[in-house]
């Protein structure tokens, strides 16, 4: 692509990003990677992700050269194992006994919590390191303390939301528990139909007719039994902590940004991020106003809809299906155009680029329905559009030469040592 420069020291010199690949192209890859992957029972997908990053890294072009990814695709497949056979013992701990399955399954969520923040820096470690842009590697550094800090909170809040759920499905336990007495319950219920089944029996009555009555409730009674009793209190907990948890997710989702940006590397030059809170709390709020909005009109749509009828209901169905798309291209522009503005390479080196959201909603709608109509066939053709719609988009900003820090970061590089072996690289995406 071409590249503006100057020769003044300190003036800016921007380097724009294109992509150079093609729907067509990038569709044979797409069909080879899923046939070999059908045909190899899931083995050969290992190869078939190299196979696309390499793709999509090598038409990515920046300043005149391409990006490369060199993983091998034996590291991912290691990962694949490790996952299936956890994935069996899952499945086979549903056979043992109930103690034995509630260990196993407790062990896994314990694990998953106590692992989830280190297996994410593995994540990082391994797509970062296998970047390349004119033979220097991209990294992140491993910091794993800052990394529970980060995303344990957002977790464990997260786990105390799903669990306060299930609270009210357990009521008379729970209720129990805390010796909150109730009353409603399944017994009390099949007491009373007892006693008022014996005052309205009638001493004239037909015994064949009171031994069929007598069915009939008993069936009443095993109904009775497998109704399930809500206490409505109970779900209290789970609107509060919700509560509490949207309003920390702009927070969570920015300490997250912030944790990824700045342990990144190229070279030995780090990333700096000078976005704050608020920035995501923009965002936030104005997509939780716009969720309340759809859930007004269709409380409203359901206490008018006599006179509504139709006419409201139908474009409120159509609004409702294409929420998720256009909650994702708002997240998607938005977010985005965030890193755009606050990110910086070495000091001198600043990301710049805009992404609006109107053109990528109507990206995203047009993908979704394409790859809708055809089964699928057009998903490569969409992957395609949304990389050059993004990338072109984009571009470095510089205040001192990139070729010079480039090759500064070319010759540096071998004399620093990976942190880690081949061993731990992870990929689970």
């Amino acid at each position: 692509m071409e590249t503006t420069s100057s020769t003044d020291k300190g003036a800016p010199q921007t380097s724009r990003f294109q992509f150079h690949g093609e729907a067509g192209e990038f569709f044979g890859i797409w069909f080879v990677n899923n046939i070999f992957t059908m045909l190899t029972l899931g083995f050969y997908s290992p190869w078939a992700k190299i196979r696309t990053l390499q793709y999509f890294y090598g038409n990515t072009e920046l300043a005149g050269s391409s990006f490369q990814f060199t993983a091998n695709p034996w590291a991912l497949l290691r990962t694949r194992v490790i996952a299936v056979l956890l994935l069996i013992l899952y499945v086979a701990s549903e056979n043992l006994s109930t103690m034995l399955a509630g260990i196993v399954f407790a062990g896994f969520v314990i694990g998953y919590f106590a692992l989830a923040p280190i297996l994410l820096i593995f994540m990082l470690s391994f797509r970062t390191r296998y970047s390349v842009w004119r033979g220097v590697s991209f990294g992140f550094k491993r910091d794993y303390a800052g990394a529970y800090r980060v995303y344990l909170a957002p977790l464990l809040m997260l786990a105390l939301v799903i669990g306060s759920l299930a609270l009210p499905y357990y009521s008379e336990e729970v209720e129990q528990a805390l010796g909150i007495p109730h009353y409603e319950t399944t017994e009390e219920i099949m007491d009373a139909d007892q006693a008022y089944t014996e005052q309205e029996v009638m001493p004239d009555v037909d015994p064949a007719t009171m031994e069929s009555d007598a069915e009939i409730t008993d069936q009443n009674v095993q109904l009775d039994e497998e109704k399930t009793y809500f206490n409505p209190y109970l779900f209290i907990p789970f609107g509060l902590l919700l509560l509490i948890y949207l309003i920390l997710l702009p927070y969570f989702d920015f300490i997250n940004m912030r944790f990824m940006v700045r342990n990144s590397r190229f070279g030995n030059g780090e990333f700096s991020f000078s976005a704050n809170a608020k920035h995501y709390y923009d965002i936030y709020i104005k997509w939780m106003v716009a969720t309340l909005v759809l859930a007004a009109l269709w409380i409203a749509n359901i206490f008018f809809e006599e006179s509504v009828g139709v006419i409201g209901f139908v474009p409120l169905v159509m609004i409702t299906l294409f929420y998720s798309v256009i909650t994702r291209a708002y997240f998607k522009s938005r977010r985005t155009n965030i890193l755009l503005a606050h990110v910086s390479l070495a000091k001198h080196h600043h990301v710049r680029g805009f992404i609006p959201f109107l053109p990528l909603l109507w990206l995203l709608v047009s993908n979704s329905i394409m790859v809708a109509i055809t089964f699928g066939l057009m998903g490569p053709w969409a992957k395609v559009r949304v990389a050059q719609f993004m990338l072109d988009r984009i571009e470095i900003q510089s205040t001192e030469s990139l070729d010079g820090f480039v090759e500064k970061q070319s010759q540096e590089a071998s004399s620093l040592a990976e942190e880690v072996a081949d061993a731990f690289d992870l990929d689970l995406v």
